[in-house]
């Protein structure tokens, strides 16, 4: 543990409790291996990095206005809930709706798109209630009445966002190996990523 962070705090335990909620089923881990079974994790990776950059300035925000946004979420969470789970029934519908269509696209589409997936991975961070009470209740719990300077708390902040960063990875390769076998039997696969992130916007709107 690096001397910065204070011995008291029960650092083990976080991070069991951070790794147990953060590779476990969700919206951000959902939606990353629906992007790869569909584009393929080069397709998926843009999303990745903007869900991660978007988790770790929501964890600092949670940090720096703890008290604040105790008093905050609770008027607004039912608006960010529905937002979130709009959007993952948006995705889970999309395959049905639209037929996809297979194209050549040349490099500048390509970062164009790179940049609306990583522009939606990020925006979804922050429209996600699930990741901000998270935040807010591990930060006052178990990061806050022991950290009290701004680089243990980056840092901390830093070893979360990458831990998320690993878990969104490890689903979104999960789809990318599989994707043959997705595309082969895609109506099946369609259905059951559809049930996943309808049970996650469930979960969001039931938070």
């Amino acid at each position: 543990m690096p001397e910065f962070i204070p011995e008291s705090m029960p650092m083990l335990q976080w991070f069991l409790v951070v790794c147990g909620a953060i590779f476990s089923p969700g919206p951000n881990n959902a939606a990353s291996m629906n992007k790869a079974i569909l584009g393929g994790y080069r397709g998926a990776f843009p999303f990745i990095l903007g869900g991660a950059i978007g988790f770790f300035l929501v964890v600092i925000l949670c940090a720096l206005f703890n008290y604040a946004l105790e008093g905050i979420i609770p008027s607004v969470k039912k608006y960010l809930a529905f937002l979130g789970a709009l959007y993952m029934v948006w995705m889970a519908l999309k395959p049905f709706l639209f037929k996809k269509k297979h194209k050549n696209i040349d490099s500048d589409a390509l970062r164009k798109q790179d940049k609306e997936l990583f522009a939606i991975g990020f925006l979804m961070q922050f429209i996600n209630p699930k990741v901000i009470l998270y935040g807010l209740s591990l930060m006052s719990a178990m990061v806050l009445p022991y950290v009290n300077s701004i680089y243990p708390l980056l840092f901390i902040c830093l070893i979360w966002s990458l831990l998320s960063f690993a878990s969104m990875n490890c689903w979104a390769l999960g789809g990318a190996l599989f994707q043959r076998f997705f595309a082969k039997h895609e109506l099946g696969v369609n259905i059951f990523m559809g049930a996943i992130l309808l049970y996650c916007a469930v979960s969001i709107l039931s938070i």
